[in-house]
């Protein structure tokens, strides 16, 4: 159990068909705005299918012990979009497809009306880093005090 946060699975399949879909737009290491835009390019699937954003961790590779913060897509079936991890350079999807595997954790999920006014409060900057800074270092320093450690990687740009 990770403190408060909910845990989801990839959904490779989907994952890789919006990844294909949006390849364009899709940077490595930029899921905040890889999200943005597959949103921006597809508002009408987002409200028909009841997709949502979602903001929390991602353990990369089966670590347990190294969370990520990063960015993806929630759908209606609670199963994760990640047009970034699926990016075709360095994604193993051996990690991911166990069924007891969660790889993608939340602490924060949005519909499409919540998360434009989120947007709004951090001048249209997807990264919605200074909203969620508080948490995120509760989450660092409960990390610190598991055995073993689990190291949360937050970002800390305008700190």
């Amino acid at each position: 159990m990770l403190k408060d946060l909910k845990g989801y699975r990839l959904n490779v399949e989907l994952s890789r068909e919006v990844y294909e879909e949006r390849k364009e737009d899709i940077i490595q290491g930029g899921c905040y705005n890889n999200i943005y835009k597959v949103y921006s390019r597809d508002v009408n699937r987002f409200r028909e299918q009841g997709w949502k954003f979602a903001y929390g961790y991602i353990n990369l590779f089966g670590n347990d012990n190294l969370m990520i913060r990063h960015c993806f897509i929630l759908t209606e079936k609670n199963e994760v979009i990640d047009p970034t991890l699926v990016a075709p350079t360095y994604f193993d999807e051996s990690h991911y497809t166990a069924p007891e595997v969660y790889s993608h954790f939340t602490f924060a999920e949005f519909t499409i009306d919540e998360y434009v006014e989120k947007l709004a409060q951090n001048d249209f900057n997807p990264d919605l880093i200074p909203l969620y800074r508080k948490k995120e270092m509760e989450y660092q320093n409960w990390g610190m005090t598991q055995n073993p450690c689990i190291a949360f990687m937050i970002d800390t740009r305008d700190a």
